[in-house]
């Protein structure tokens, strides 16, 4: 992809999500959707590009994450998005303008991403998180079971003082018909 096609690609999402909130909102009164830009594998000069053309959140994993958030500007708002191993949480919590971890997935790694988060810059807001939540089942994905989310969030709101709980986050299957309800956004919306 040319970088020139990058702010016309973003500008096509953006009222793609748009047509679908206006929809959402007007029947269930739903709250604003942030377009986060997965980048991994992406180069830097990309991510510039679509910042320059006004995206300021973007999702990566660990290594890349280090490395971006250490060359771009300062007010990207960094969403984790990798598989995260607990001795990795220290590295994650040492990126000043990490926005979001969105892929906790046990209560140890909650435990962990808190304690991390705290000892890192104690005067920083809370972490945002999300409970990754593995709804096709599929062995290749990570996320905790569907029965054992609402303990994992449960974990993080009573015990992570330094986490402030957003919400679930899934990756649903690649095989399944675009034309149907997609079944892990149902198994999502009921847990």
């Amino acid at each position: 992809m040319s970088t020139t096609d990058i702010p016309q690609r973003l500008n096509k999402i953006r009222d793609s999500v748009k047509a679908a909130q206006a929809t959402r909102h007007s029947s269930s009164g739903a709250k604003e959707v942030t377009l986060v830009a997965v980048s991994k594998t992406k180069p830097a000069a990309d991510l510039l590009e679509a910042y320059n053309a006004g995206q300021r959140h973007f999702g990566e994993n660990i290594q890349e994450l280090v490395d971006k958030a250490a060359e771009l500007p300062q007010d990207i708002h960094w969403h984790f998005i990798g598989t995260l191993q607990s001795n990795k949480c220290k590295l994650v919590a040492s990126i000043p303008n990490l926005w979001a971890v969105e892929t906790i997935d046990s209560a140890k790694k909650a435990d962990t991403m808190n304690r991390t988060w705290d000892a890192a810059d104690a005067t920083r807001s809370p972490l945002r998180v999300f409970v990754q939540v593995n709804t096709s089942g599929e062995s290749s994905k990570s996320g905790v079971d569907p029965g054992g989310a609402l303990d994992v969030a449960e974990h993080i709101f009573k015990e992570c003082k330094s986490l402030v709980l957003q919400g679930l986050m899934t990756i649903g299957s690649p095989d399944r018909d675009p034309e149907a309800e997609n079944p892990d956004f149902k198994v999502h919306s009921r847990v």
